[in-house]
């Protein structure tokens, strides 16, 4: 096989990945203003936004942080599919939130780790082993971002079960918008994944 011909490949390649990634960005931006627009006043189950709140503050987090807004919506995001986090957050919440906000995913990712470590030092330690159970300990330092998320919705699931399962089945449209970027995030990365012979490029 000529080298031409294995450069012309990875060309192609590179083409796809641009043109799914245009892709990705127009249905998403569809989705997320859609599903933005929808959280923009939280999510209606009494106590829900409150005790949210109450669990941001407890870890130190400053409301005026574009961190803690970031994560206040990620949180609302995986609290309708916990597979926004369990997917990755790299793959879903940071894109997703940097279409809603007009930023990009570094941005997203760099804002909520700052506040979680501006918060972490002045954390309530009750609250901290309440959301954090045995996965949390002094040895082990700050939770990553998507450890904080999964914590602290998993905890909302939980204490909203009943809630959640009414919420969920009166705001189909909500559901439907998470899904579908999750979808659209595990397209992309399938026709998007980068070949070994693209480092030929490099």
């Amino acid at each position: 096989r000529s080298p031409s011909r294995g450069l012309g490949d990875v060309y192609k390649r590179q083409l796809i990945k641009h043109l799914n990634t245009l892709v990705y960005q127009k249905l998403c931006s569809l989705y997320n203003h859609s599903l933005k627009k929808s959280l923009d006043d939280g999510i209606e189950i009494p106590g829900f936004n409150e005790i949210m709140v109450d669990i941001l503050h407890d870890f130190g987090i400053p409301a005026s942080l574009t961190g803690y807004q970031y994560l206040k919506r990620a949180i609302e995001m995986a609290f309708l599919n916990i597979d926004t986090v369990v997917g990755g957050v790299t793959k879903v919440i940071y894109p997703t939130i940097a279409q809603m906000y007009n930023t990009t995913s570094p941005r997203v990712e760099r804002s909520m780790r700052h506040a979680i470590e501006t918060g972490w030092c002045r954390a309530k330690i009750e609250t901290m082993e309440k959301i954090f159970s045995y996965s949390y300990s002094n040895e082990k330092g700050k939770p990553t971002n998507g450890e904080f998320i999964a914590n602290i919705s998993d905890y909302l699931i939980i204490h909203f079960r009943k809630e959640r399962k009414e919420y969920l089945s009166a705001h189909p449209d909500n559901v439907e918008n998470v899904n579908h970027i999750i979808n659209i995030s595990n397209a992309c990365l399938l026709y998007t994944s980068p070949s070994p012979r693209d480092g030929l490029l490099s």
